[in-house]
């Protein structure tokens, strides 16, 4: 014959379960935001990491333009986006009396992670780059002034 367990056993027991559930469910969550949260740095390492490379390859292909002679020209392709995701290429030319130099400065567009990446140049650069019209960029070197357009 089967035992009867009183009603109060049961129900201590049924509690007792249901804590532990409850606690088990609690650490979950937070396991998993904790490890949401991780992912999402690792990605943004990434992202910024991605853009930096870029950054000096954009950087080689002017200073190879800088040192050459005047009349060099030379085409090279920039990717439509980085991994996924829009970017922009802005080139801002500054010469003065004492100042001659330029800056590249790459930034994501609408991104989750606000990150720009500025690449410092010791000669004259100007031009703009949209790589969502054209891929392929013209580099050239004119009267000692570095000239690039996509």
């Amino acid at each position: 014959m089967a035992e009867n367990k009183p009603i109060g056993r049961r129900a201590q027991s049924s509690v007792e379960f249901a804590l532990i559930i409850s606690f088990m469910f609690i650490v979950l969550t937070i396991f998993f935001s904790a490890a949401s949260e991780r992912l999402s740095e690792i990605q943004a390492q990434n992202d910024k990491i991605l853009l930096e490379d870029f950054g000096s390859y954009l950087k080689n292909e002017i200073q190879l333009g800088a040192v050459a002679v005047n009349g060099y020209e030379r085409q090279f392709e920039v990717p439509e986006k980085l991994a996924g995701r829009e970017y922009i290429i802005k080139i801002n030319p500054y010469s003065g009396t004492d100042i001659n130099h330029s800056e590249v400065v790459l930034k994501y567009v609408n991104h989750s992670v606000i990150y720009e990446y500025t690449i410092p140049v010791s000669i004259n650069v100007t031009g703009q780059i949209n790589q969502k019209e054209s891929p392929i960029v013209n580099i050239s070197k004119k009267n000692s002034i570095v000239f690039i357009n996509s």
